[in-house]
């Protein structure tokens, strides 16, 4: 494997000094009140969500785990696929703010050559902070600096740990996990255990869910043959909408979430 210093002589970015004392951006963030925002139907709990539940609740035989279900009832969705290529090599220190003012500047540079007028950038925890102080000091408008997808999911399962706490979840995460690694796993930290964790509580709670519905016994006969087509032809997310089985299930399960929200925020804060 080649050194820096090889790499670097091939292709490199020209470094741009930065001196400017830092400055906190992180207080110019500017929080909005989303519910004012125009924004496309989306329901609260999707009808495969559901579906998925009651079939765990009737104990459907050969029925996937939650990711390879949800991958099933997702392939085949249209997308568009953006193009993913190396950046010429800085060959500085990555924590220096000159270096991430460097990588500003060169990604202005490269958004100006496709006609593009605002720059997004991407950085870890540490780096975005840094950048979000270099943007609040050089008052950069085109340049959106956003959270990496891995830290932001991080933050959203601390998010949840905080809502959650003393509401029984660790307890409950204590029967299949060491005590020791719980703490982690309500911040976020431990992630895979965390996603984990969540999604069998996600399942248990569904279950308890649709065992207190009082039409229970008519959906089991519902599932049975839904889940009996899926094996051959399985529903896409976008038939939620058009299935009447698949919406039945789903107000119904939507229907009994509603009256239990009134016991209070913990149960259906859980299902999130």
């Amino acid at each position: 494997m080649p050194s820096a210093n090889i790499l670097a002589k091939q292709e490199q970015t020209p470094i741009f000094p930065y001196v400017e004392p830092p400055k906190e951006g992180l207080k110019l963030i500017e929080f909005i009140n989303t519910n004012l925002l125009t924004m496309v139907y989306m329901p609260l709990f999707a009808p495969t969500y559901s579906t998925y539940l009651w079939a765990k609740y009737v104990d459907r035989v050969n029925l996937p785990a939650w990711r390879d279900f949800m991958e099933i009832c997702s392939e085949n969705e249209s997308f568009q696929r953006s193009g993913v290529q190396c950046q010429q090599f800085i060959n500085e220190v990555p924590s220096s703010l000159m270096t991430i003012y460097t990588s500003i500047m060169h990604a202005k540079s490269e958004t100006r050559k496709y006609g593009q007028k605002t720059t997004i950038l991407t950085y870890d925890v540490s780096l975005y902070m840094k950048c979000r102080d270099i943007i609040a000091k050089l008052m950069l408008p085109d340049v959106f600096v956003r959270l990496g997808g891995f830290h932001m999911l991080v933050s959203f399962l601390g998010a949840i740990g905080i809502i959650m706490g003393g509401s029984g979840l660790e307890s409950m995460w204590e029967l299949a996990y060491a005590r020791e690694s719980i703490k982690k796993m309500m911040d976020g930290h431990d992630y895979s255990r965390a996603v984990r964790a969540h999604i069998l509580t996600f399942t248990a709670l569904g279950i308890v869910i649709c065992d207190s519905i009082e039409e229970k016994c008519e959906i089991k006969g519902v599932i049975a043959s839904l889940m009996h087509v899926w094996q051959k032809n399985p529903f896409k997310l976008g038939d939620s909408d058009s299935d009447k089985d698949l919406k039945k299930t789903s107000d119904l399960f939507y229907t009994k979430m509603k009256q239990l929200k009134n016991n209070g925020p913990t149960v259906v804060g859980a299902l999130h």
